[in-house]
């Protein structure tokens, strides 16, 4: 416990780090309260999914806020590299960074849209 106090009161005020288990955490001061909360973790996964909708966002980032780097068709197959779950005010959502099949662009999509194959 002394450990974790002591790396806590070296963080700085809005920084967003990653601990080695991949857990992203932000660092925020509340009054005179400083806040530690973990705002994503991401998780190795490997394998092939298909987009499940029309015009479904690639975006810079793993929120609906990020530059959509273009659409996705019904039916486009991706490689999925990692899944990650994002917390947001309105809950905790599961994004998939993937390359696209046909033109070997990276970015991430929401989980809800693609359906995984292996």
């Amino acid at each position: 416990m002394k450990k974790i106090k002591r790396v806590l009161s070296l963080l700085m005020v809005g920084t967003i780090f990653v601990l080695p288990n991949s857990t992203l955490v932000q660092a925020k001061e509340i009054g005179n309260v400083s806040e530690v909360s973990i705002v994503a973790s991401t998780y190795s996964f490997t394998g092939y999914g298909q987009i499940n909708a029309s015009n479904v966002n690639l975006r810079a980032g793993a929120d609906t806020a990020s530059q959509s780097l273009g659409t996705m068709s019904y039916n486009e197959t991706v490689h999925i590299d990692y899944s990650m779950s994002v917390k947001s005010s309105n809950g905790v959502y599961t994004w998939y960074y993937v390359k696209r099949s046909n033109t070997g662009q990276t970015g991430y999509v929401a989980a809800q849209y693609v359906r995984v194959l292996s």
